[in-house]
């Protein structure tokens, strides 16, 4: 043992009133900076010169002063003060202590914190929550439904104890969560980022805003959670960047009425640091009880937010827990059936039937990354849905039974859904229906979530932790009944957005710009489109949908060298998150720019293939970019634009290959009401290729009849029948009776 824990341990147990202190065990924490804090469990027994003394467990605190009085000082205020009496918060008395190296000491003694317990054997033995959920998670011992029961304990307890003891103040709560993001941290990746002029280190806030590696991982967090989402989708998103909502509701508030709000939130007596490792538990023949709750360093009789005690142990316990405990192409196999089955998003699919991605070799590392982030969004949409069913006391007070405690039918990942749902129902019961708060707790929970992801920038953990927390904060933002409700919400704007007009005032994301962008390129106000998404392109840097957009602005105001340099670094990762759209925007460069030669000198198209003129030399370089997208995602748009450029550059057989995998495709898809016209369109182009001409004519006929048919996208058909046809051999053109039921329409523009 460090021999100033053994001296100051003598001070504490003196020996003429105990004979023997034994230490048992050492609770490190999250913290290694044990020369400031530690703390030991130990027993002391004995038979002093004051006569027997039974033996006694204790939890003794040992550090610094200044970071240990705080304990005995937080307790006196929000508990002894306040004349109650606890069940699982330990009693304890603050005792100073000798000078060591010119620093002062402090010990705080939990008194006889192991008395539900004693020493124990074997699995009998106590431990801390954290250890008891790990365990509970990997093999259901001890059982889950126990850990459920004694989180009911514990926060009940608080409850009693603190929690109903506070009052909604959101300004206040603004203040705390703002100072948590300005904290400066000592991380390693905090020391990668310091400056010499800045010795105190950067903040949390900056860390997320200037390291790579953090920006990358926000990048990429936001790119696999939107790849697939139509950009005029006014339906809320399933994630947002944690980042830019903090930044426009918090960090960088506008003075606008209308903009996004903090939620009410409780302010008023909390534990403050309630994570897995501040819990000890009992287990006995497979259950685990009474919980003891210690470490007050951060408790406050006025100042703290009781949410953060949930969030803080729900954070705590799934992203040092669920990235190994998911990591098996099982969960996520089970996560993605769950997840569709309920068909929460079903234009947010995975690849088709869960399948993987062509991977290349060099991108392997990167690939299994993005699968970890892909399968903490899948279990934080699952988690989301859950907490969605919680519309009442009843359901809030009541225990999670029978199928309900199986959903995916994965046991580690259910098992997991059904404690961490279970927290919730805590919070959703004592911060909300006993205070009377009914419509209030919720986004004061989520809110919290999101606000504590960002926080493990703070601190020294793994890759998979950090991606986790960023991924719950991310799905948190967007479950709030702010985004869906408010008449500043994030869906608001959207409605507003998807007519070609943004509001004033901050956003909390890129997608209302995205949004606007592409319904001015949609109507071909290219010139505001690419004013739009420029601004935008600079807020919101980290959205690869703003620039694949903007991409296509210019290369439709005749700037394709600009229109290439906006995607052209994303373009070799775009296959790990099935992002077909950034590639094709490229194909559709070389496209275009194929299609300007021949209006200059057409030549017939026999001519045009043997001559190997620039004009083919660009749609071969077209059809490798769509050929590329379609191998790596299997989705028809990029397919059928395979099959048609395989058409224009002199292969009619790989053209009548590629029709006939899209016709496949189409027919298997689930038709959604922004996609119809557009599959109809793809069909009837890819029969066209396959020979099947009746069924084209079909196939445009519905197209031109759905309702989202406009004449904008009636021109873009004809101008790729027009291609079709002149690659056609001259005694065949079924493109022709297609053209004159384009012209026969009158379409809205």
């Amino acid at each position: 043992m460090v021999p100033v824990w053994d001296r100051e341990l003598k001070s504490l147990f003196p020996a003429e009133e105990f004979s023997e202190v034994t230490v048992h065990n050492l609770f490190a924490g999250y913290s290694q900076k044990q020369r400031e804090r530690v703390v030991l469990a130990v027993v002391v027994s004995g038979t002093g010169e004051s006569g027997g003394v039974r033996p006694h467990s204790h939890m003794v605190k040992l550090g610094l002063r200044s970071q240990v009085e705080k304990d005995y000082t937080g307790w006196l205020e929000t508990i002894v003060e306040s004349e109650v009496v606890s069940r699982q918060l330990s009693p304890v008395r603050g005792v100073e202590l000798p000078e060591c190296e010119g620093q002062s000491r402090y010990a705080t003694v939990y008194e006889d914190a192991f008395r539900f317990y004693g020493i124990g054997t074997g699995n009998d033995l106590p431990r801390s929550l954290e250890d008891a959920v790990q365990s509970a998670l990997k093999g259901n011992d001890p059982a889950v439904e126990s850990v459920e029961r004694l989180l009911t304990e514990l926060f009940c307890d608080l409850f009693r104890c603190c929690y109903r003891r506070s009052g909604d103040q959101p300004d206040a709560a603004a203040d705390f969560y703002r100072k948590e993001l300005s904290r400066p941290s000592k991380s390693h990746l905090a020391e990668q980022l310091s400056r010499k002029d800045d010795q105190s280190g950067p903040t949390v806030w900056e860390l997320w805003n200037e390291h790579p590696k953090l920006t990358d991982l926000r990048r990429d967090a936001l790119w696999l959670t939107s790849v697939k989402r139509e950009p005029r989708d006014t339906s809320p998103p399933q994630y947002l960047d944690p980042v830019d909502w903090f930044r426009a509701v918090l960090m960088e508030p506008s003075r606008a009425t209308d903009s996004p709000r903090i939620p009410e939130t409780l302010v008023g007596p909390g534990h403050g640091d309630l994570h897995g490792l501040n819990v000890i538990v009992g287990v006995l023949r497979g259950e685990a009880f009474q919980p003891t709750v210690i470490d007050y360093g951060d408790m406050h009789p006025s100042n703290n937010l009781p949410v953060w005690d949930f969030v803080k142990l729900e954070m705590e316990l799934k992203c040092r827990m669920l990235p190994e405990l998911c990591d098996s192409e099982g969960a996520r196999v089970a996560l993605l059936k769950y997840i569709n089955a309920r068909q929460e998003a079903a234009s947010d699919r995975d690849r088709p039937d869960g399948q993987p991605l062509h991977i290349p070799a060099d991108l392997t590392e990167s690939a299994v990354r993005v699968r970890r982030l892909e399968t903490a969004f899948l279990f934080e949409r699952a988690l989301a849905s859950h907490m969605a069913l919680i519309d009442g006391r009843d359901s809030a007070a009541g225990r999670i039974r029978g199928k309900d405690r199986s959903p995916t039918g994965h046991a580690p990942v259910d098992r997991a859904l059904s404690l961490l749902v279970s927290l919730r129902k805590e919070a959703a019961f004592l911060l909300g229906y006993s205070m009377g708060r009914v419509g209030s707790w919720q986004d004061e929970y989520l809110f919290a979530i999101a606000a504590y992801g960002l926080l493990t920038a703070k601190w020294d953990v793994d890759g998979p932790h950090q991606a986790w927390a960023l991924i719950s904060a991310g799905v948190a933002l967007a479950a709030q009944e702010e985004v869906k409700t408010s008449p500043a919400g994030l869906v608001a704007r959207l409605n507003r957005a998807s007519d070609g007009q943004l509001a004033e005032g901050p956003d909390v994301s890129h997608f209302p710009a995205l949004a606007c962008g592409a319904a001015l390129n949609r109507h071909r106000k290219t010139d505001k489109a690419i004013d739009v998404l420029t601004r935008a392109a600079s807020q919101f840097p980290l959205a690869v949908a703003i620039r694949t957009e903007l991409a296509l602005a210019l290369a439709r105001s005749g700037r394709p060298d600009d229109a290439a340099r906006q995607v052209d670094e994303f373009l070799p990762h775009c296959c790990l998150f099935g992002d077909y759209e950034t590639v094709c925007r490229i194909g559709r460069i070389y496209k275009d720019l194929g299609d300007d030669t021949l209006r200059t000198d057409c030549p017939p198209h026999a001519d045009f293939v043997n001559g190997a003129l620039a004009g083919y030399q660009l749609y071969r370089m077209a059809f490798q970019h769509y050929e590329d997208a379609y191998r790596f995602s299997g989705h028809f748009y990029p397919g059928v634009n395979a099959a048609t450029l395989a058409l224009l550059t002199g292969q009619p057989e790989r053209a009548r290959e590629f029709a006939e995998e899209v016709l496949n495709a189409c027919s298997l898809a689930r038709v959604e009401p922004l996609q119809r016209m557009w599959i109809f369109a793809t069909e009837g182009e890819a029969s066209l290729l396959a020979g099947r001409d009746a069924d084209a004519l079909r196939f445009y006929q519905n197209a031109f009849d759905c309702d989202s048919c406009s004449a904008t996208a009636a021109q873009s058909m004809a101008a790729q029948l027009q291609r079709i046809q002149w690659a056609l051999a001259p005694e065949r053109d079924p493109v022709s009776p297609i053209l004159e039921l384009i012209r026969s329409k009158e379409l809205p523009t």
